[in-house]
């Protein structure tokens, strides 16, 4: 029990536990915030073909890196009506598609006119993630996604269908290469290092969406990647 004769100690004592309160608080606010790192993200910059990075941290401080193909393009849902414009490289214009969509929980179904039916599953392993299509999407076969020759017999043309709040659809093929690793955040830096390479230390800035990073002590610009929607499901 405290005596009231030392008034002074209990001031000293009650300050102790107060900042004691307040470092334990920070340390917390310091986790919370390397958890933004947790999810896939996508390189915003690629080579004209559309190859490119793709990141994915876990909360088990494993990292994969992967090499993928990506095309880019706008949708507008109104109803069950689905529409896609994408860039046509061989027409130089704006193409768009028309869907009939019929979603049942984390099934979509796409129907277009005289075509096949394209089905797509939600990738978070989850309970059911996003609002309406957005989301990211996982299909076996959609034809005319990604213009990239897919060697299989029959003919298949698996690919990731991301939604965004904003109205942006993003096609991403299957990895064509990919590596895995640890990393360490420390809020302030991130490391990353894989089998059989030096590790890299890395200068990042993070918000909930976007991903700069930058080589430590190295002049070049930032590297920035955005977050793939609702891609930190079951990575924590």
């Amino acid at each position: 029990m405290l005596c009231m004769k030392h008034p002074a100690r209990i001031a000293l004592l009650t300050l102790g536990i107060v900042l004691a309160g307040t470092v334990a608080q920070s340390r917390d606010s310091g986790g919370d915030k390397s958890k933004e790192l947790i999810g896939r993200w996508d390189a915003m910059i690629r080579l004209a073909d559309g190859n490119g990075q793709t990141l994915q941290f876990s909360g088990d401080g494993s990292v994969a890196e992967s090499w993928d193909y990506e095309r880019q393009g706008s949708y507008r849902l109104k109803g069950n009506q689905l529409s896609i414009s994408t860039w046509s490289e061989k027409e130089q214009r704006q193409k768009k598609r028309l869907f009939d969509t019929v979603q049942d929980g984390k099934q979509l179904t796409l129907r277009e006119s005289q075509g096949e039916e394209i089905r797509l599953t939600q990738v978070c392993k989850g309970n059911e993630v996003g609002v309406g299509v957005v989301r990211e999407w996982y299909s076996d076969n959609f034809p005319g996604a990604i213009p990239v020759v897919a060697l299989t017999v029959p003919l298949q043309a698996p690919v990731f269908v991301e939604f965004t709040k904003d109205g942006n659809v993003y096609f991403r093929s299957a990895p064509i290469k990919s590596t895995k690793g640890s990393y360490e955040f420390s809020g302030k830096k991130l490391i990353l290092k894989w089998d059989g390479a030096a590790p890299l230390e890395l200068k990042p800035r993070i918000s909930s969406k976007k991903l700069d990073i930058r080589i430590f002590g190295d002049s070049t610009p930032e590297l920035p990647f955005r977050r793939i929607e609702n891609s930190e499901c079951g990575l924590f």
